[in-house]
């Protein structure tokens, strides 16, 4: 787009016509306000125009001989430096025929003459003022336009650096299932999808040793970037933990310690930390507030784990953790999940609720791990389509088989 100049402090007006008495008593209104330039014909008129800055206003006759004004007038308008000049034209042309002409050849304003010279400056006075404003909108145009790349910059940046971050905490995670290739006494899957690009749900599991699994799934308060990084630093204090401590409600003793320390935001994380013998399938576990996994038995029969306290896990040091034992028998299932499934929501605002939960168990039930999952997740879609997904989805099941 040209630029519309800002006219200087006394705007260049140029008159252009052929009678010198129109002249002189143009350029007598003009003197002290303006600077003028004067054209007797309409190629001298081009000639001035072209050379230097251009007018800040052109006051054209129609009636001039080899070039008239319309002519003139199209070919300013050609020119990309003086096609937003205003032309007024002044011409003793009086029929509506003539003035429509003028129009459409690029004129802003027509007066006719014999021309009262108060009128000529107020037109004059008028369309400078336009002029003005239209530079200025321009100017802030261009400014919004500048702004915009650069938001646009920042964003694209932005956008990447939270793909980044999303590829780091996916990582965090195991992602690589069969889970333990080979093992046939338990089958296990997981899964973690964040509501925005990068979440704060998490799960982790591993081996003690031969006969030992442990697993944990947790929940970080709020979203986005700061639980993802909440997220990461709780997952680095159980990991490290547990290569000392396989007593869960110890574990999350000193996990709650560790996060309470410096931890100005008050961010909290919600914990199940289980820890199974596979050879017995004997099953101790602790909570910080998570939502208490539900048990399949192999007969059917969906309920909740037994209850064990456990408060929220990063709010205040020096807590107690309950812990409680449960034996599993061969073909119990574990399904752990966050509250992103529990309650999320349909187009209605109502919550998929744990009466569903149960259900869709009951549906899956003695099916492999992963469809297991992938029953609850399909019938979450279902549950939820055409509403917004508002928080983070994480579960996680364990099968015993042996």
């Amino acid at each position: 787009m040209t630029e519309t100049p800002i006219p200087a402090e006394k705007p260049t007006i140029l008159v252009v016509d052929d009678t010198p008495d129109n002249i002189v008593l143009l350029t007598s209104l003009l003197k002290g306000q303006f600077k003028t330039k004067v054209a007797t014909n309409g190629a001298k008129a081009l000639e001035i125009a072209l050379v230097g800055p251009p007018p800040d206003l052109i006051l054209l006759d129609i009636m001039m001989p080899e070039m008239d004004g319309f002519e003139v007038c199209r070919h300013l308008k050609e020119k990309d430096e003086l096609k937003d000049v205003p032309v007024i034209f002044l011409s003793a042309l009086n029929e509506t025929v003539d003035k429509v002409k003028a129009f459409r050849a690029g004129g802003v304003d027509y007066i006719t003459k014999p021309f009262q010279l108060e009128e000529v400056r107020a037109r004059v006075d008028t369309h400078l003022k336009i002029r003005r404003l239209q530079a200025e909108l321009e100017k802030q145009n261009r400014q919004l336009q500048e702004n915009f790349e650069q938001l646009r910059r920042l964003n694209k940046r932005i956008e990447s650096e939270i793909l980044f971050a999303r590829s780091i905490q996916m990582s965090l995670v195991p992602k690589s299932f069969p889970a333990f290739p080979g093992r046939g006494d338990f089958d296990l899957f997981a899964v973690l999808e964040p509501a925005r690009e990068i979440g704060g749900d998490f799960y982790d599991y591993f081996m003690f040793d031969d006969e030992t699994l442990c697993f944990v799934i947790g929940d970080v308060s709020g979203k986005g970037v700061p639980a993802a990084l909440f997220m990461a630093v709780t997952r680095t204090f159980i990991r490290s933990i547990w290569r000392e401590e396989r007593n869960p409600a110890k574990t999350l003793e000193r996990v709650n310690n560790d996060l309470c320390l410096d931890n100005d935001t008050a961010m909290f994380v919600t914990l199940f930390c289980g820890l199974i013998n596979l050879p017995t399938g004997s099953l101790r576990y602790a909570r910080g507030g998570h939502n208490p996994p539900f048990v399949v038995r192999a007969a059917g029969d969906v309920s909740f784990i037994p209850w064990v306290n456990g408060p929220l896990v990063g709010l205040f040091p020096g807590v107690i953790f309950d812990e409680q034992e449960i034996t599993l028998a061969r073909g119990d299932t574990l399904f752990l999940y966050t509250d992103g499934v529990s309650e999320a929501w349909d187009t209605q605002g109502q919550m998929f609720g744990e009466q569903r939960i149960i259900k869709q168990l009951c549906k899956t039930h003695g099916a492999g791990c992963e469809q297991l999952i992938g029953g609850m997740a399909e019938a979450l879609r279902a549950y939820t389509t055409g509403a917004e997904q508002s928080d983070d989805i994480t579960m996680l099941a364990f099968r015993y088989l042996k």
